[in-house]
């Protein structure tokens, strides 16, 4: 504007304006419509981006039969589902996991090799865990209801549950019926 003024000329030549603004010769107005929705569109995405933060949940549980023997039989005649968990830890800092099984109808037995389990910091953890069924169980069917959580130790989260379901062959609850 100082370069302006010495050649006589208009101030603002070079300035923040639409050309509808220059062609009309009207000052530039800040707040226009789009710089308004655009600021509120901006302000929830920040809103959200907050809530989604604040309610991370600092650990994962993935819960996958046993691809190679989706029930078994052990010595003693209970059935048995392998699977496979996959715990991360979303933490900074190292966490133990307690893992447990339930279910509306059976009372199932989780066999772990170590229960709790610990997950360093930022790590994931691969555990076979068994799940046995109560001796003399017959089964109503092929599927029955299962539920895994996981918790940590320190109660520093909300449990985590998956559903999944306990496998045993078609014919198991038919072989016991007409046995007796």
């Amino acid at each position: 504007n100082g370069v302006m003024a010495r050649l006589d000329r208009k101030p603002d030549l070079i300035a923040y304006r639409s050309l509808s603004s220059l062609e009309e010769g009207r000052p530039a107005r800040l707040l226009r419509p789009r710089v308004v929705a655009y600021g509120a569109l901006l302000v929830v995405l920040a809103i959200s981006f907050g809530a989604l933060l604040a309610s991370r949940v600092p650990m994962s549980l993935t819960v996958a039969h046993n691809r190679e023997a989706l029930f078994g039989r052990a010595a003693d005649g209970r059935y048995g589902n392998a699977f496979t968990l996959r715990l991360e830890n979303r933490d900074r800092r190292k966490h133990a996991y307690a893992v447990s099984v339930e279910s509306s109808d059976v009372p199932f037995d989780l066999v772990a090799g170590q229960n709790p389990i610990p997950v360093a910091e930022s790590g994931a953890v691969e555990a076979r865990v068994f799940v046995m069924a109560p001796a003399g169980w017959i089964p109503e069917g092929p599927r029955t209801a299962l539920r895994f959580i996981l918790e940590p130790e320190d109660r520093s989260a909300p449990p985590i549950v998956r559903e999944t379901h306990f496998l045993t062959p078609a014919t198991a609850g038919k072989e016991t019926h007409d046995a007796s």
